[in-house]
């Protein structure tokens, strides 16, 4: 038997996804629900992005000389061979600032 849910669970679904750092697929497969429904309740609640454009949250991962640098929404990750000594460190640092 399905469970009937209402405005109160749809609108903690969708507060929940606003402190989410990944796709709106990411995180209804993380809360199994359908992306279809997502969409259809935040349209009913009024919880659609401004000006009808959608933010993109690119997920990139570059590697050059065995240092990988993840990007996932607003967070990076960076990953350093273990020869590396704090000199080098310091020049990704500002190189990655500067970008």
């Amino acid at each position: 038997m399905k469970k009937k849910v209402g405005k109160a669970y749809w609108t903690a679904i969708l507060e929940r996804y606003e402190k989410h750092d990944g796709s709106i697929r990411s995180f209804c497969k993380q809360q199994h629900i359908s992306e279809a429904s997502f969409y259809q309740w935040r349209k009913k609640l009024g919880k659609e992005p401004a000006g009808g454009f959608v933010e993109l949250r690119a997920a990139a991962t570059v590697e050059v000389q065995g240092v990988v640098v993840s990007l996932m929404g607003s967070r990076v990750k960076i990953e350093l061979p273990p020869h590396w000594d704090a000199e080098q460190l310091a020049t990704l640092i500002n190189a990655l600032q500067i970008c």
